[in-house]
């Protein structure tokens, strides 16, 4: 008969501390690992024999964020930062919470909607909600996820084309150059490295057709054409042209032309109309009204 797993009762304070003091000592004569924060293999271990022992289900939890964070990486670039929980929920509509940036940005707005009352961290929460519950998680379709994905290809090949051009301006090479596409362009290293090494590449051809070809080859679903620049324009034509995507002139959603009412002189000014308030809340970009790319 199989012994029955035991867990281990919760340490005292002078435990841990003992703990940590050996646990330091170890560490020092042990071999540093390569990269800082970046867990040796023993530490690796006792995690995994720890969630083990929890009944943590270790391996479906890392395919799922290995999975989630692939998909917004090959959207967003390597280097994702101060990314909208918006566009998240656009990549991520089934997998959203697979992601510890996502848990980690709900965790910030839950934490600045309850103590220090954020009116703008409670509308993301509350959009968000409504996203995943409500009236609008239903128009979530097969024609709004192409349509989204088609959107992030056409900007991927405006930043890719950025790139390629700050390069071929530039009088400098090799590192130097792959600074001045960096500051130039904007864009992340990744990118400015690409842009360098395609100026020494016998296959180079236009900028535009080079960054339609990248952008393929980084999974992104582009139409077919007989050449680059005439499916680039199929892809732009789409994204200009899609509803989604359109803002719809004049006055703002939820407000009627009869009801925007002029302040009378004297009267009380908490009444008066203030406009929407500023950005764009996830509900509207889910729905649909969908800005400029940051």
């Amino acid at each position: 008969m199989r012994a029955r797993l035991r867990i281990p009762s919760v340490s005292t304070p002078s435990e841990i501390s003992a703990t940590r003091r050996s646990s330091v000592a170890a560490a020092g004569s042990a071999p540093r690992a390569d990269s800082e924060g970046w867990p040796t293999e023993i530490e690796a271990l006792r995690l995994v024999r720890q969630a083990e022992a929890l009944g943590i289900p270790w391996r479906r939890v890392l395919s799922r964020e290995i999975f989630a964070e692939g998909m917004l990486q090959r959207f967003l670039g390597s280097e994702v930062d101060d990314m909208p929980l918006w566009r998240a929920l656009s990549i991520l509509p089934n997998s959203l919470f697979h992601s510890w940036r996502v848990r980690d940005i709900v965790d910030r707005l839950s934490w600045e909607a309850s103590a220090q009352g954020s009116q703008e961290a409670r509308r993301e929460m509350g959009s968000l909600v409504e996203c995943l519950s409500g009236p609008r998680s239903r128009q979530w379709t097969d024609d709004m996820a192409r349509a989204k994905h088609y959107w992030f290809a056409y900007h991927r090949i405006l930043e890719l084309q950025a790139a390629a051009l700050a390069a071929e301006r530039s009088a400098f090479r090799g590192e130097a150059c792959v600074v001045e596409v960096c500051e130039s362009a904007g864009c992340v290293r990744k990118d400015a490295e690409w842009a360098v090494a395609r100026l020494e590449s016998h296959e180079r051809t236009h900028a535009l057709d080079d960054a339609v070809t990248q952008a393929r080859g980084e999974g992104f679903e582009i139409p077919n054409a007989a050449t680059e620049l005439q499916a680039f324009s199929r892809l732009r034509r789409f994204v200009l042209r899609h509803r989604i995507f359109r803002r719809k002139p004049g006055r703002p959603q939820g407000k009627r032309s009869g009801s925007r009412k002029k302040p009378v002189p004297g009267a009380n000014p908490r009444f008066a109309w203030k406009g929407p308030p500023p950005g764009i809340g996830i509900g509207a970009a889910f729905s649909g009204s969908l800005g400029s790319r940051d």
